[in-house]
């Protein structure tokens, strides 16, 4: 007493809910809540009310064994509760393509601390600015997530979860840091970097989501633990046992973060440009262009070419400011940005795909064709004999 929570349908504000709280004012002199939580009532996907003689009651109990229990949970968060909460085939195909996200993304931020110790952590200060940019995001995330469920307002917390998963995530970092995850030295500063971020992105995560994916959560926590203890020593047996990850004040950047969304803006020039080419048949991978950027103004931030071709995962890139070609491709929502796409000079490395003057065609007939960094991480790799 008080309870921490009523929670009730839209139908009670002038039923239990006030009732009990006359009754208690009266007898106690205090409200018997903290909080009071009221929703709409569930519906079908046209809107119409659910009953017997439609045929289109969907049944809770029914929908958690066909899907999974943490599919409907998700549906509930996702969903504006203020109104009728809508529920259907279609919209809960829609929820199970965000749980495949979220899913997905956990796994693979599972399968790239493979290797990785505690140990191998590097510090803030010693953070490239990308790494440093997620972690704003990072940050932004995480004060989301306590403002969310303190409020009781789960709506917003999906929504931006989802696009930083899907956007920030997928779509950018982890697509940029896939070849230094893969093809730089093990213990490479940049790949440990990366894997660095990495932890604490799947440590944010996996806490801020416990309260709604329930039983994933908990799998990928007992993962953690399994599989990863070199890098997450001493979490407490569940989940639901632990807090909430902190976000530290240091990874709040917003001068960074404001200098990324321009380049990201850029990049999604350059990304357009790519892909028509590719459905012109110019090139397959993104690895095969060199894209010629025509800008006026210098890139942010004094980004070098050099550093914007690996964000846009491309093996070189060249700036003019010249008069774009005519053919060139550009985006109205990105004024300024022209680029013209090329193919790469030299040869593909046979390794990380990249396209270079250094990479020799195979003097050897046999060798295979290597730059000069997947030659020497080959050449540190213990062989082992046989016979």
């Amino acid at each position: 007493w008080p309870a921490d929570l009523y929670l009730e349908g839209s139908d009670q504000h002038r039923g239990w809910l006030q009732t009990s709280l006359l009754t208690a004012c009266a007898l106690g002199e205090t409200a018997p809540y903290k909080n009071v939580l009221t929703h709409g009532f569930v519906v079908d996907e046209t809107g119409r009310k659910m009953s017997k003689s439609q045929g289109n009651i969907l049944k809770p109990e029914t929908l958690a064994q066909e899907k999974g229990a943490d599919i409907l949970r998700l549906w509930v968060v996702s969903s504006d509760c203020e109104g009728d909460l809508r529920i259907g085939s279609e919209l809960l195909r829609r929820v199970e393509d965000l749980y495949r996200r979220l899913r997905n993304t956990f796994r693979y931020l599972l399968g790239a601390l493979g290797d990785f110790k505690q140990a191998d952590r590097v510090a803030y200060a010693h953070m490239p600015e990308l790494e440093k940019w997620v972690y704003h995001q990072l940050f932004v995330l995480g004060n989301t997530l306590r403002d969310s469920y303190e409020a009781i307002h789960f709506q917003p917390l999906i929504q931006q979860v989802h696009y930083f998963c899907a956007n920030d995530l997928s779509a950018f970092y982890l697509d940029v840091r896939k070849d230094a995850l893969y093809c730089d030295p093990l213990s490479s500063s940049l790949r440990r970097a990366a894997q660095t971020v990495m932890a604490d992105v799947l440590d944010v995560l996996v806490r801020g989501l416990a309260p709604i994916l329930a039983f994933t959560c908990e799998e990928v926590w007992q993962t953690m633990q399994e599989e990863l203890g070199a890098v997450f020593p001493d979490l407490p047996p569940s989940v639901h046992q632990a807090s909430f990850r902190s976000t530290e004040k240091d990874w709040q950047q917003e001068t960074l973060a404001a200098t990324y969304t321009e380049i990201r803006a850029i990049r999604q020039v350059i990304t357009g440009g790519l892909e028509r080419a590719r459905a012109e048949k110019k090139i397959g991978s993104s690895l095969e262009a060199h894209p010629v950027v025509y800008m006026s103004q210098p890139l942010p931030h004094g980004l070098s070419p050099q550093a914007l071709a690996v964000l846009s995962i491309t093996s070189d890139l060249s700036l003019s400011s010249d008069a774009p070609p005519k053919a060139g491709f550009s985006l109205d929502e990105v004024p300024g940005v022209v680029v013209d796409i090329q193919k790469a000079q030299g040869y593909k490395c046979e390794r990380c795909w990249k396209v270079m003057d250094e990479v020799l065609a195979g003097p050897d007939q046999g060798a295979p064709a290597l730059c000069i960094r997947c030659t020497q991480v080959l050449q540190a790799i213990p062989r082992v004999v046989e016979g």
